[in-house]
């Protein structure tokens, strides 16, 4: 039993995987009829919907009671009771030509004739030097029987299957009417056309952000090209403005820097020689030789009305001369 476990479990994940999938989608893409599952039951009591199709009571097979689904094309599964079932033993050699081997062995074995009976076979399972298969059997008039009763209540069979089968494999399989080719792909081209819309209201709104996006990404782009634009005219701006303030400064300062030099010649005595002058705004250092002490000419300076806290700022040395080197900071009096 090891070595068909399986095949059957796969043909029953098979058949689970496809129960999931909608009827009515298969229909279309097949362009055949609606196939639901009837299950028959001893303990059902009337015909009752399920997940994959209906569940009904035995007696269906012989009530002539109409069913109230309205017409239905089913895979009618039925209990065992209703085949023949017969264990075929064989060396595994001969299970290569299986179907050949079901053939003789029935006609040995039964009084039936291959065209008597619909029939299928399992999967052969290996024991030792033999294998075995199970065979299921059912009497073509008895199908055709259940069948034509069927039809008389509204269900149409289009194939018979054992219920408790794992492999769900059809014991008889009849001829159903399927629609046109012309009709499948009509039902192909609205499933198409179906799923295209879909596409088109999911897909469409991310086209109109996607443009929406794209204008605002050139927005920006005008942007920063303005952005640059406005950058450089700024700069120009404040060049201008670096170019007037330097020119006031220049014409302020050149008056102030004449008056402060006037009133350092009037300050200094005549025996005093400038040999270099630092001006700022608000304050001036002078370098420079006085015959007089340096510490006196930083008292004659401090009496200028423009001058404040004069101060030595550097050492004083004498000269070869006999002249002090001195370097005196005066402060500038902001109202001048």
């Amino acid at each position: 039993m090891a070595a068909q476990a399986p095949s059957q479990l796969w043909q029953w994940f098979c058949q689970e995987l496809s129960s999931m999938v909608p009827a009515w989608l298969k229909t279309v893409l097949t362009g055949g009829p609606h196939v639901l599952t009837l299950h028959l039951s001893q303990t059902a009591t009337a015909l009752k919907k399920t997940r994959s199709g209906y569940l009904a009571p035995e007696t269906l097979l012989t009530d002539a009671t109409e069913t109230n689904a309205g017409p239905l094309t089913v895979d009618l599964y039925l209990p065992e009771h209703h085949f023949l079932k017969r264990e075929i033993e064989a060396p595994a050699p001969a299970f290569k030509n299986m179907a050949q081997l079901v053939r003789l062995d029935m006609m040995r074995r039964t009084p039936f004739q291959p065209n008597d009976v619909h029939w299928t076979v399992s999967e052969p399972v290996a024991q030792g030097p033999k294998a075995r298969a199970t065979q299921w059997l059912i009497k073509r008039s008895d199908a055709e029987q259940l069948r034509a009763h069927l039809k008389t209540i509204g269900v149409h069979a289009q194939s018979i299957r054992v219920d408790t089968d794992l492999a769900k494999t059809p014991v008889a399989r009849f001829q159903t009417q399927t629609n046109g080719g012309w009709q499948k792909w009509l039902n192909l081209g609205l499933a198409a056309a179906v799923v295209m819309a879909f596409a088109v209201v999911l897909i469409f709104p991310a086209f109109q952000d996607q443009r929406n996006l794209n204008q605002v990404e050139n927005q920006i782009a005008d942007l920063r090209r303005q952005a640059i634009g406005l950058r450089g005219d700024l700069e120009a701006l404040r060049q201008a403005e670096q170019d007037r303030t330097a020119l006031v400064d220049t014409v302020i300062n050149k008056t102030v820097f004449a008056e402060t030099l006037r009133e350092m010649t009037i300050a200094l005595p005549d025996d005093v020689w400038i040999s270099d002058l630092s001006f700022q705004p608000n304050r001036i250092v002078v370098n420079g030789n006085s015959d007089s002490s340096a510490a006196e000419l930083v008292l004659r300076v401090a009496n200028n009305r423009l001058f404040e806290n004069p101060r030595l700022t550097g050492p004083v040395s004498r000269t070869t001369s006999g002249q002090e080197r001195f370097e005196m900071t005066l402060d500038l009096r902001p109202s001048r």
